[in-house]
């Protein structure tokens, strides 16, 4: 499991709160009163946030393209549209 979407799951789950993964002791929250998250909710969460991410980057690149098209209307090549947007 990659580590940084463990913990983003872990934010997504409890969010507002403060908690410590350890390699050996595994996770821990500070107040004893929060639900420990089930690996199953943990793998949830990261499927949720790998979606979140995908369609996060598929706005982006439309939003691009969608720009480029726009200064392309206006009348500028391929070249100066480039230099703009990179």
């Amino acid at each position: 499991m990659d580590l940084i979407l463990k913990i983003r799951a872990i934010h997504k789950l409890r969010p507002d709160t403060e908690w410590i993964l350890d390699e050996h002791k595994g996770l821990s929250f500070f107040d004893e009163s929060i639900t420990i998250p089930t690996d199953a909710e943990i793998e949830s969460a990261i499927e949720e946030i790998k979606a979140d991410d995908e369609a996060a980057a598929q706005t982006k690149a439309e939003a691009k393209a969608s720009g480029k098209a726009k200064l392309a209307a206006l009348g500028l090549d391929a070249d100066e549209i480039s230099a703009i947007i990179g």
